[in-house]
């Protein structure tokens, strides 16, 4: 039977592709002084930009260019707001997309947020993964900056475009499996959308293929809820990002383990993480969840997880379940016995409800992994409408899927 649910519930891959460079903004040093940045929009604008609570000195900070790009907006294509504006406008600041946010003085955050989210300008990524930006008030634009910011308010069409949930894509550079996605997030590598699904690799899968749904048509699916088919839209409008947190936290718990410090706190945020079979199975998943902290005791294991990200555009829908494309970066230290493919397959290593297949190729003390891994969500309900899906505990493996 668990080789059965072995064949259809495995997940994940290895990242071993190269990284996409992330574009660094503000790297060009001949920065444009305010009066000449303001001269800029107004020829644009054709009228007088309000210069209140701007610094307009030799350089611009991006947080200022950012407001007087907002009011110079506002003064060339108008006030209106669409509903779809003013949701990716309380997205940013709800998911920190503008990841110094509460540094920038009040009075500045609104059209900061407001340029942000028009995708006029979105200051400077903070790195590969990162899903944010820093508009900080220590950064200066330069004048190739100025002149795109300029030209993305005479001309709409030349704008960033931001996704719902508030974060900056990229049209450039896309990974093979570009089309299988709904957009690809500027900060990610094309090694993350390229990675495999989990019916694909050496995962053999046997189930009904027409089920099968990438990211960009996770939603055109159906659910059978009280003997009645219902849009797969509704529910995944509604939990998406429900699922996803559970799902990072899920895996952060368990990418952030010590043998010596280890509570029971720990036990019971992992087993909040996997969704309820009943009060039998769950006393087994604790039981289970106590021996592998036994066992990672007498290996002295220790786990610390520097970065967690589970993009909730990643959504697809693969072995008769949904699931989520992870991306953690971790280091582990544990006696020597601890990393071989046996005491892997027997929950000494990294904790997993189907240990059978968690394994690591390449797992020594003190190596740090980017791992790219996939986790299968689920439901005990056969009628549940989306609030009972939890991480499913023969889909959680954090492991490689030797993509050679």
């Amino acid at each position: 039977m668990r080789k059965k649910i072995l064949t259809l519930a495995l997940t994940g891959t290895l990242i071993l592709g190269s990284l996409v460079p992330v574009q660094v903004q503000g790297a060009d040093k001949t920065y444009i002084s305010g009066k000449e940045y303001v001269k800029m929009l107004e020829k644009v604008t054709g009228k007088k930009i309000d210069t209140s609570n701007v610094t307009l000195g030799t350089k611009v900070s991006y947080a200022d260019a950012a407001v007087l790009a907002e009011r110079a907006d506002i003064l060339k294509n108008g006030t209106k707001v669409s509903d779809a504006l003013k949701t990716k406008k309380s997205n940013v600041t709800k998911y920190k997309r503008i990841s110094d946010l509460t540094k920038i003085p009040k009075v500045k955050r609104a059209e900061v947020v407001s340029c942000f989210a028009k995708g006029i300008f979105t200051g400077k990524s903070n790195g590969t993964y990162s899903q944010s930006d820093t508009m900080s008030t220590k950064l200066y634009i330069n004048k190739s900056q100025a002149r795109a910011i300029r030209n993305r308010i005479k001309s709409t069409k030349t704008r960033k475009t931001i996704t719902e949930d508030g974060q900056v894509t990229r049209t450039t550079n896309l990974p093979k499996n570009a089309k299988k996605f709904p957009y690809i997030i500027e900060s990610i590598p094309n090694s993350f959308y390229d990675s495999y699904f989990n019916w694909e690799g050496k995962v053999k899968y046997f189930g009904d293929k027409t089920k099968l749904r990438t990211p960009k048509n996770v939603e055109k699916g159906t659910h059978i809820l009280w003997d009645e088919k219902v849009p797969a839209k509704e529910i995944i409008d509604k939990y998406r990002y429900e699922w996803a947190e559970k799902v990072k936290k899920n895996v952060k718990t368990r990418l952030n383990f010590n043998y010596k410090t280890v509570t029971n706190k720990w036990i019971n945020e992992l087993q909040s993480t996997y969704f309820v079979y009943g009060d039998s199975y769950d006393k087994y998943t604790t039981n289970d969840i106590k021996s592998y902290i036994t066992k990672a005791k007498k290996n002295h294991v220790v786990i610390k997880c520097d970065k967690v990200v589970v993009e909730p555009s990643s959504l697809y829908y693969g072995t008769d379940e949904y699931a989520y494309r992870c991306y953690a970066k971790f280091t582990i230290k544990a006696d020597k016995k601890a990393f071989t493919r046996s005491a892997q397959e027997n929950n000494e290593l990294i904790y997993s409800g189907f240990s059978e297949a968690q394994w690591l190729e390449g797992a020594k003390n003190g190596k740090t992994f980017n791992l790219v891994f996939d986790i299968s969500m689920g439901t005990s309900a056969m009628n549940d409408d989306g609030h009972g899906y939890a991480v499913n505990v023969y889909g959680d493996q954090i492991w490689d899927n030797m993509r050679k």
